[in-house]
């Protein structure tokens, strides 16, 4: 049974400090902005295939199960960023007759 919910994101590009997440137990939400290189700003460049999207993103992730956010591990490695939260324990209340 795994008791993780593992995220795997591609940030490569996008520097620290250009994106936030928001976190709740059952999403999250990933907002930031991948800034064009200074060589995709001059006039006299044309480009015919441009495969690295810049600009502003934003995109929400719907978890399996509801998450723990405040127990978190996340690694970046190559432009990859990993997060790793655990799944919230369900909560039983026993009930007895009585």
């Amino acid at each position: 049974v795994n008791e993780n919910v593992v995220v795997t994101i591609e940030i490569a590009g996008v520097e620290i400090n250009d994106f936030s997440i928001y976190l709740k137990k059952i999403y999250m939400i990933i907002d930031g902005i991948r800034k064009s290189p200074n060589v995709l700003n001059k006039e006299d460049c044309v480009f015919h295939n441009l495969e690295i999207p810049y600009g502003r993103f934003n995109r929400k992730i719907d978890f399996p199960a509801p998450i723990e956010p405040r127990r978190y591990q996340y690694r970046i490695e190559n432009g990859i960023l990993t997060l790793r939260f655990p799944i919230l324990k369900e909560k039983i209340i026993p009930i007895e007759e009585g």
